[in-house]
């Protein structure tokens, strides 16, 4: 006897649903426990033939049943034992799935492109029309990775109808693949409808469009667990727990799935409500993201529709079935509302040189199910039902018994089917209203970054750093904007947020290399760093060195290094860090240190990128011949442009020639008042550094009280300082990003070199007030192939 959940019921019931659940451990005891349920079973099929009036003996019933069932001493539960999965027989579309791949691979050969491949979000169900026998309609948005630039990153909605018998599309005529990609990308207000098999694809119809769709990257589920985007809805849990686990039977043993899938593989199309243009996912409509190429079996990648990483696939040798472990990881990822990526970055699933281990996924989602299992859900200790049985489904995929799914394919396929696909439709058909539709998620309504609505002004030159009028034009100064006071909470929020987005995107493409030959070498010329301080990993301090006398590195009075050492340690995980000293004050006038130390970063720490976030009114001519020097072996040089706004111009370092110069932005690309004018002409990129959290050196004990800001090893600081890690740090990203999905193409311009960085931020930057404002979640967020088009910027 099953209890299944109803989602229409708004609150739990005050009786525990598991009580029913212990009637056939009841029924399997003692005689005596058998009687007592033979008797209470009995007494509610009278009591449920009675007038509703008799309340007080339902009530009592329940309470007994509930004593009886406590009585087993067993609370565990085979839920999905319970689900009748006779007579469920979904239409197994194996060998039509298969052939469609076969078909778009022949479709993509087309003479005329230099790049013959395409993008397919395949529909993860066939579409559900009136058919003929043999002929099953799939469902696809295509988006062309040879087009030109008026139709590249542009979806095509197509239909394309598989039949197994070639005499069944006779009397139509055959569709080149040069037609086919023509047919493809013609904007029109309708769709093709195409009829095909292996050797012959042929048109029908055109239909108009069924689902208008914004010309951006399809959205991953990985991208809305990642946002939270997933609401804590149990009828959605199950219903796309169900269409998952169907799709995965369905493809199981075709080219669709050479590589497991992740939730990252799981995409939606981005709909356009016409009534106000808003950006819409449909969480029932499901796809399959797919790279179809000519004579090619490759089945996803990371440049297009946000596909994040290249170990999404599941590799345990622990593990029997890869795919079926991909699957219970998803599910997983469904049951939880998000992904398992966090518990990845920890050191231990991860070899010497950051390296993913092998059984790292199975292990993670091994705990992960058992700590669901042994926790409560739900509010009052209510345990939802609903999660129960998807905990058994997850269970079954992480831990499968090998005589239950067998050894031969066909047979894991047909047993896949009876202990988790079966079960998932049966939960979904019992407990899921017959109309339930869920509501759709709301996406980014425009391209364009808004503007800060209201937002709490952010005060100029306040507490610790107060501005001091510069009466020597040959002192330089740390350019920071100050220690903001209390109360800011707007703006900081805004901040810790985008640096939460940013981290993701280092989770979701796994940018490691925190040894070997592809790690970079940053050097900070600045105040040094509190090496002492907790949250600094030691391990990523390559080297230090001071030129000041008597004055350790590794010590820092200022805090200004270790706030700036922070936010890259933050923001990378692919940068060893070298620390330069040439001060211990916050103004400094001593042009040869800095001299020194940006040699020594060249020659002896031989570093990839220099940070630095200072600035002198004047220019110095050994300063500037050292930094060309650097720029000749190809080292990138970030410095911060001026905290002095209109009333000052842009500083030296930054002023020279191939530094890239950076200003300073909120999280929504509104350049600060602090900021000099930009100049016409020149590079004017902005980042964030306003509001940046990041490592401050710790109070001394007789300053405690004192400081309450910094007491925790933290503090909040705010100018175009703050922006220039934040600004290297995204360029660690884009050189870790290409070495790992571009590795070994040939480059025009090398992407790790001045110029090439140069050109890369240009190619992401937004153009605002005379600014270019740089942002990776906004640049991975607009744009479709983002290889594609930095491999042509970079030319």
């Amino acid at each position: 006897m099953q209890d299944t959940p109803d989602f229409q019921r708004k609150k739990p019931s005050k009786y525990s649903q598991s009580s029913y659940s212990n009637l056939v451990a009841i029924l399997r005891g003692p005689p005596q426990k058998r009687d007592g349920a033979r008797k209470c079973i009995e007494n509610l099929g009278d009591i449920l033939g009675r007038s509703k009036s008799h309340r007080e003996n339902r009530k009592n019933l329940q309470t007994e049943l509930e004593k009886l069932g406590e009585l087993t001493g067993d609370k565990s539960r085979e839920c999905l034992s319970d689900l009748p999965t006779e007579g469920i027989e979904d239409v197994d579309l194996a060998e039509y799935v298969q052939e469609l791949y076969s078909i778009l691979v022949e479709a993509c050969d087309c003479s005329l492109a230099g790049d013959p491949g395409f993008i397919a979000n395949v529909g993860l169900a066939p579409v559900e029309i009136e058919t003929e026998k043999d002929s099953v309609p799939f469902s696809l948005f295509i988006s062309h990775l040879h087009a030109d630039d008026a139709t590249f990153g542009v979806w095509r909605e197509t239909q394309i109808s598989v039949i197994l018998q070639s005499k069944s599309i006779m009397g139509y005529s055959h569709i080149l693949p040069e037609e086919f990609c023509k047919l493809t990308r013609e904007q029109t207000i309708t769709y093709p409808v195409l009829r095909g098999t292996r050797g012959s694809l042929t048109k029908e119809r055109d239909k108009p469009q069924s689902i208008i769709v914004d010309h951006k990257p399809s959205v991953s589920l990985g991208n809305l667990l990642y946002e939270k985007k997933l609401k804590d809805d149990d009828a959605l849990r199950v219903k796309l727990s169900y269409l998952v686990a169907k799709a995965v039977w369905q493809f199981y043993d075709s080219h669709w799935m050479s590589e497991t899938w992740s939730k990252d593989t799981i995409h939606f199309m981005k709909e356009v409500d016409i009534r106000d243009e808003s950006i819409l996912a449909y969480l029932q409509r499901p796809f399959i993201t797919a790279k179809i190429g000519s004579g090619k079996q490759d089945s996803s990648t990371p440049s297009a529709s946000e596909t994040k990483t290249d170990d999404n696939q599941v590799s345990a040798s622990l593990h029997s079935y890869p795919k079926i472990l991909s699957l219970g990881i998803i599910l997983l990822e469904i049951l939880r509302g998000e992904g398992i990526d966090r518990f990845r970055m920890q050191q231990r699933f991860r070899d010497s040189e950051g390296n993913l281990h092998k059984d790292a996924d199975l292990v993670i989602a091994g705990f992960l199910i058992g700590s669901e299992k042994n926790g409560k859900t739900g509010k009052d200790n209510y345990v939802s039902n609903i999660r129960e049985l998807l905990r058994e489904v997850i269970d079954f995929c992480i831990k499968p018994d090998v005589e239950k799914l067998g050894r031969d394919s066909t047979e894991v396929r047909a047993n896949l089917h009876t202990h988790v696909v079966a079960p998932l439709f049966q939960l979904y058909s019992k407990s899921c209203p017959g109309d339930y539709v869920p509501d759709p998620i709301e996406l980014s309504q425009s391209p364009k970054l808004p503007q800060v609505q209201n937002a709490v002004p952010i005060p100029q030159g306040l507490g610790f750093y107060n501005k001091i009028v510069n009466d020597d034009a040959a002192d330089g100064e740390l350019q920071v904007g100050g220690l903001e006071a209390q109360g800011e909470e707007a703006s900081r929020r805004q901040t810790d947020k985008w640096i939460e987005g940013f981290q993701n995107l280092l989770v979701m493409h796994d940018i490691g290399a925190r040894a070997g030959p592809n790690v970079i070498k940053v050097a900070i010329i600045d105040s040094g760093i509190d090496y002492n301080h907790p949250e600094v990993d030691q391990t990523r301090i390559g080297g230090w060195e001071s030129w000041i006398e008597n004055s350790d590195a590794r010590v820092d009075k200022v805090g200004h290094g270790t706030h700036i050492a922070g936010i890259i340690l933050q923001l990378t995980t692919n940068v060893e860090l070298y620390i330069g000293k040439v001060t211990d004050t916050k103004k400094f006038k001593r042009r040869d240190l800095i001299t020194e130390a940006i040699k020594h970063a060249r020659t002896k720490w031989k570093v990839n990128m220099i940070s630095l976030s200072f600035g002198f009114d004047q220019s110095d001519a050994h300063e500037n011949r050292e930094i060309q020097s650097c720029i000749k072996d190809d080292i990138i040089i970030f410095s911060s442009a001026s905290n002095d706004g209109g009333e000052g111009s842009r500083t030296y370092p930054a002023a020279y020639d191939n530094v890239i110069c950076i200003h300073s932005a909120t999280p929504r690309g509104t350049v600060t008042e602090r900021n000099p004018s930009p100049i016409p002409g020149k590079d004017n990129f902005s980042t964030v550094g306003e509001m940046v959290k990041s490592y401050w050196p710790l109070p001394k004990i007789e300053d405690e009280g004192r400081d309450k800001e910094r007491a925790d090893g933290f503090s909040y600081q705010s100018g175009t300082s703050m922006a220039t890690p934040v600004a290297v740090s995204i360029a660690a990203f884009m050189i870790g990003y290409l070495r790992k999905y571009a590795n070994g193409y040939n480059w025009g311009i090398d992407p790790w070199t001045p110029l090439g960085m140069q050109a890369i931020f240009r190619k992401m930057k937004e153009d605002r007030g005379g600014y270019e404002w740089i942002s990776l979640q906004r640049y991975f967020r607009q744009k479709g192939d983002i290889l594609r088009s930095l491999k042509k910027r970079l030319t």
